[in-house]
This record gives C-alpha cells, sequence and structure tokens, in this order.
C-alpha cells in the first residue's frame, strides 16, 4: 500500500525510536541509505532502533535490497509543493526535486516512536551515535557559516537560529530528531498551503516569523537598538531550503541543538578529530545542564578534549559517486562509503550492477584533498 497524506502509518514498532529516511528515483541513493543503515548497526550494538525507508520510484530489486536492512520499506505518495527554485543558482542546478522536499516529513506520522531521528540517505555513520537518543526533542543540527558549531543539548537562541536561516540552513534538514504527535503533521502541511495561498510558493521571512519571536531577547542577542532593526537586518532573506525554513519555524521556541559532529561535511572530517573547529558554547535557556549531557556526547566525557569524534558524515551536493568514470581519483572520504559497502555480502551483486567494482577505484591522496578545500571558495564557504 502506498502512503499518502491522508493515510496512517500501520506498523508494529520492534523498539522504542526510529531512524528514519527518505529514498527517490535512484539506485545510487538506495545504496547510500543501505550503507548508512549497515554502518550504524556496525557501530550500534545495542538497543538499535527501527530503520524506516520512505520511497518513491524505485524497483522491485530496489525494494528488496532495502528490506535486506531496513525493518520497514514504505512506498509513498510524493508531498508537492510550488517552491522558489530561483532563490539561489545552487537551488537550480543541484536541487531539482525541491518541490517534493516536503516528502520527508511523513517521518511526522510515525506516532508510534518515541523519538524518530531523521538522517538524509548520502550520510554515512564512523562512530555509536546511539548517543543521540539522549537529547530532548525537538533536537536538530544548526548549521551556520561557522563550520564548528554549538554543543549539544542546549536551547537554541532565537537569534542564532535567525542567523543561520540566512547565513547558512537553519536547523538542518538533513539531521533531526522529533517525538512525533497526532495532528502535527497535519499542521506542518497548513503551514505550506497557507504560506503558498499567500506568497504563491513555500517560503519564510523575517516578518512570517514575527509572531513567534521574542523581540527583546534578540535585541539583546543581535545588539540591537530597536524593534525594526531586526526586521532591517534579515531584510534580504533566508538562504535555508524550504523544508529547512519549515521545520526551523515548526519548533521555532523550542530545538535544542545536536552538535556537527552528528552531521558533518567530510572534508572536514579529519579537521574536526585533531582539534581545529573546537566546541563553541552559546548560552540558551538551559546552559548549565546542557554543558553536563554535552561533555558526555560532544566529548565522551573529557572535558579538555578538542578533538571531536565525527559521528555521521553528510556527503552534501557532492556524493560519492558522482566521480566514477571521470578518470580522476575519487576524494578521500569516498573511500569511507564504498569501503562501506563492500563489507555489505549480501548485496555484492547489486553494487557491482550500480557502481562497478568499487574494489578498484583510486582515491585522491587527502593531502592533495586539504589543498583543493583551502583554495576551493564554494567548498570552503557554501557548505
Amino acid at each position: 500500500m502506498i502512503l499518502t497524506k491522508q493515510t496512517a502509518i500501520e506498523i508494529i514498532p520492534k523498539s522504542k525510536n526510529a531512524i528514519c529516511q527518505l529514498v527517490m528515483n535512484s539506485d545510487q541513493y538506495v545504496l547510500s541509505a543501505i550503507a548508512l543503515i549497515v554502518s550504524i548497526k556496525q557501530q550500534v550494538a545495542e538497543n538499535r532502533p527501527d530503520f524506516i525507508v520512505f520511497t518513491h520510484n524505485i524497483t522491485e530489486q530496489a525494494s528488496q535490497q532495502l528490506a535486506l536492512v531496513a525493518d520497514h520499506v514504505i512506498p509513498i505518495e510524493l508531498i508537492c509543493y510550488k517552491v522558489n527554485n530561483n532563490m539561489w543558482p545552487r537551488f537550480q542546478h543541484n536541487y531539482a526535486w525541491l518541490e517534493s522536499c516536503f516528502s520527508k516529513f511523513y517521518a511526522f506520522k510515525l506516532v508510534q516512536y518515541a523519538k524518530v531521528l531523521f538522517l538524509d540517505s548520502d550520510m554515512l555513520c564512523l562512530a555509536d551515535m546511539s548517543k543521540i537518543f539522549q537529547l530532548q526533542t525537538p533536537a536538530g543540527c544548526l548549521v551556520s557559516k561557522s563550520k564548528s558549531g554549538f554543543h549539544s543539548s542546549v536551547r537554541l537562541p532565537e537569534f542564532e537560529i535567525l542567523s543561520a536561516l540566512m547565513s547558512g540552513y537553519g536547523v538542518s534538514g538533513a539531521c533531526w530528531m522529533i517525538s512525533p504527535k497526532l495532528g502535527d503533521f497535519e499542521l506542518l502541511l497548513q503551514r505550506v498551503e497557507q504560506r503558498v495561498q499567500e506568497t504563491g510558493f513555500y517560503s519564510e521571512s523575517i516578518t512570517s516569523f514575527k509572531p513567534k519571536l521574542n523581540l527583546n531577547q534578540i535585541m539583546r542577542d543581535g545588539d540591537f537598538r530597536h524593534p525594526q532593526d531586526i526586521e532591517y537586518h534579515f531584510k534580504r532573506g533566508f538562504n535555508a531550503g524550504p523544508d529547512e525554513q519549515l521545520l526551523t519555524w515548526f519548533y521555532f521556541n523550542e530545538w535544542v541543538n545536536i552538535s556537527r559532529q552528528f552531521c558533518c561535511v567530510p572534508w572536514l572530517k579529519h579537521r574536526f578529530e585533531r582539534g581545529e573547529f573546537p566546541l563553541q558554547y552559546v548560552k540558551g535557556v538551559n546552559y548549565q545542564q546542557s554543558l553536563t549531557i554535552s561533555d558526555q556526547i560532544d566529548l565522551n566525557g573529557d572535558q579538555k578534549n578538542t578533538c571531536r569524534t565525527v559521528y555521521l558524515i553528510h556527503y552534501v551536493a557532492e556524493k560519492p559517486w558522482q566521480g566514477i568514470g571521470s578518470g580522476k581519483p575519487l576524494w578521500p572520504d569516498c573511500k569511507l562509503f564504498f569501503d562501506m559497502l563492500g563489507m555489505w555480502a549480501e548485496g555484492k551483486e547489486y553494487v557491482v550492477q550500480v557502481f562497478g567494482e568499487i574494489d578498484k577505484f583510486e582515491y585522491m591522496a587527502q593531502k592533495d584533498a586539504d589543498a583543493t578545500w583551502d583554495n576551493d571558495f564554494r567548498r570552503k564557504f557554501d557548505k
């Protein structure tokens, strides 16, 4: 049965919590979703969450391969609304599927679970990430221009959220965790439909956020003299995608942070681990309590350690398979992905069918990759 906006998800949970993904249109993304699940299972030995994959327009063979690793594979009808594809060039070039990005919010229908962690399928687990389920919900990874990011568990200040929406992606659509409640899915879509009716497509703005804002607190945090200064400061609009704007708006006053260690771009992984991006601390309303939790989750109990474990990497924009057949070595972080698929014995034939003989791929040296990153404006500033 195909899941639609009007139907409920009728599954029996095996675990208290779940990890959810969305896969559409592509065998490559199917294998990416599989690599993520296999990598989590490799790192998390006990009390594993249920693995749920929403799918659209994939083959029967692909569904069968997913069923080998996932607890539930659920075909869906896409949730599509008009969006502004012309806002930034990157949307036009990299995100042709953007109108259907709202389909990930079927996760809000998983009311059978205490906590549901949504992860983009182009992610990979490198260490035991199960501690993330200790966080209160809603929890999300705030992505701004700062590569370091804030510590886990802190209640995110409104000024920092708005700044991240403008300079980065707000609460990332790639890594967020909720405790689904009956009716929230419908409220979410009502908001989209309201904004489409008002503006012709879905988007938010500083004006549409106004009813949710604590203006006095934002004035203090942003060093503004007058309330109208806030609107002027954010007038150029939000950089974040429509799914991220909606998600950030829905729980605006409630978000607790997930460290960037759970959603790290792959070309910075080794730099996080050697201490180049020490954890940043921000004073939310639960600041003291959050420090204790952050010490255990982000720093593994070592308060002096600036070398941060990376739990999950996110192959944002550039996917591991994009360089296949180019005649050039692949990025070194791509080796992590293909090595993981190489360990998945059950699907060896499917992997070869989609990607070829992955054990013959060649990879760039890390020092050469670092030199490219240091001199590549887009990689350095636009991720």
